[in-house]
C-alpha cells in the first residue's frame, strides 16, 4: 500500500521542521510527504527545501485547511492519504502501526490515533477515557481523543492530526468545501467521517497509534475562538449530523441542541445556567450558536434540494475496496 502523507500548513515554519523531522525518523516511512502552504508562504517554502526527508511542496492560493488539504488529495500518488497537523510529532511507531490497521479488511475506510497534548512543552495530563469519537443517538458527540486508552476500537469520528483514509474513497467524497470558517473550517473531520460511516465502512481509533501534538497559535483572522468562529463551528456541526442521522432522529438532534446543547455551544438551558456568571458572554455564545444552527439547517435543506455542493452520498462510495 503507497503511502502519501499530507501536512498543511499556514505559517508556523518552526513547528513544521519539528513535524517533517519526526517523519523523517519513521520506521516505515511513507513513500512521499506532501506540504500544501500558500504561495506566498515563502517561510514554510524554506522548510520544505531544506528538509532532512523528500519532501514535494503544494501550493495554493486558495485560504483554509479544506482547501488546502484538497489541493494535496489532488496531488497525492498513494492508496493511503495520513493527514497529520504542522504542530505535530509523530511517534517512530506512527506509521507503520496505522498502515498496517487496514491489512486484511476492505471495511476499513480510515485509521486513527491518540494525539497526546503539550503545552509549553509539558504534557498535558487528563482523566483517562474509554469512550473516544462516538455520535449518539441525539448527535451529541464525544472526542477524547487525546485521552483515549484500550484497544482499538470502532468509532464515528477520528481527529485530523492523526488520521488515515483510502484514497479510493477519499477522492469520491472530498473535503467538503460547503463548511465554513476562517483558517480552519472546524469539524471537517466529524463530516468526512460520517460521511464515510453511513456508508457502512468501518473507522478504527487506536490510542497506540500516537502522535505528540503541541497546539500552535493561529495565523489567520480567526486568531480568537469568538461568536464568529463559534456561529461558523455550529453551522458545520449541524450539517454533517443531520446528513448523517436519521430522519427521525434529525428533529430530536435539534431540538437538544437548541434547548439544552452544551458549555461551549449552549442552548436556552445552558444559557440559563451560565448567565450568572458572566450574562453578557453567555447571551452571545447563545446566539452564535442559535444562528450557527440556523444556517446548517439551510445548508442542509439546500443540499437537499440541488441548491449546494452535496458532499458524497452512499451512492458515490463502493460497497467495499479490495
Amino acid at each position: 500500500m503507497r503511502v502519501s502523507v499530507i501536512v498543511p500548513t499556514y505559517r508556523r515554519p518552526d513547528s513544521l521542521r519539528l513535524c517533517l523531522l519526526a517523519l523523517a525518523r519513521q520506521q516505515s516511512g511513507p513513500d512521499e510527504i506532501l506540504v500544501v502552504a500558500n504561495s506566498d508562504d515563502h517561510a514554510s517554502h524554506e522548510v520544505v527545501r531544506t528538509a532532512p526527508a523528500p519532501v514535494r511542496l503544494v501550493t495554493t492560493d486558495r485560504s483554509g485547511v479544506v482547501a488546502k488539504m484538497n489541493a494535496g488529495l489532488d496531488a497525492a500518488a498513494g492508496d493511503l492519504i495520513v493527514l497529520t497537523d504542522d504542530d505535530s510529532q509523530p511517534h517512530p511507531d506512527w506509521l507503520e502501526r496505522l498502515v498496517g490497521t487496514f491489512d486484511g479488511d476492505g471495511q476499513i475506510a480510515a485509521v486513527g490515533g491518540r494525539d497526546r497534548l503539550y503545552f509549553r512543552g509539558q504534557p498535558w495530563r487528563g482523566p483517562d477515557q474509554p469512550v473516544v469519537g462516538k455520535v449518539d443517538s441525539l448527535g451529541r458527540v464525544t472526542g477524547n481523543h487525546h485521552t483515549g486508552v484500550g484497544p482499538a476500537r470502532d468509532v464515528d469520528v477520528l481527529k485530523g492530526v492523526n488520521l488515515g483514509v483510502r484514497t479510493e474513497l477519499l477522492r469520491r467524497v472530498r473535503f467538503d468545501e460547503r463548511l465554513v470558517g476562517v483558517g480552519t473550517q472546524t469539524h471537517w473531520e466529524l463530516a468526512l467521517c460520517l460521511t464515510l460511516r453511513r456508508a457502512g465502512f468501518r473507522i478504527i481509533y487506536d490510542p497506540e497509534i500516537a502522535v505528540d501534538h503541541h497546539p500552535q497559535p493561529r495565523i489567520d483572522d480567526s486568531r480568537q475562538f469568538g461568536p464568529a468562529e463559534l456561529r461558523d463551528a455550529v453551522h458545520n456541526r449541524t450539517l454533517a449530523l443531520l446528513e448523517y442521522l436519521p430522519a427521525g432522529r434529525r428533529p430530536l438532534h435539534l431540538a437538544w441542541a437548541m434547548l439544552v446543547g452544551t458549555g461551549v455551544s449552549p442552548g436556552l438551558a445552558q444559557l440559563v445556567r451560565r448567565a450568572p456568571k458572566g450574562p453578557r458572554a453567555a447571551w452571545r455564545s447563545f446566539v452564535a450558536t442559535q444562528t450557527g444552527i440556523l444556517q446548517g439547517v439551510r445548508a442542509y435543506r439546500a443540499c437537499r434540494h440541488g441548491h449546494g455542493q452535496a458532499q458524497g452520498t452512499t451512492t458515490n462510495i463502493p460497497s467495499e475496496i479490495t
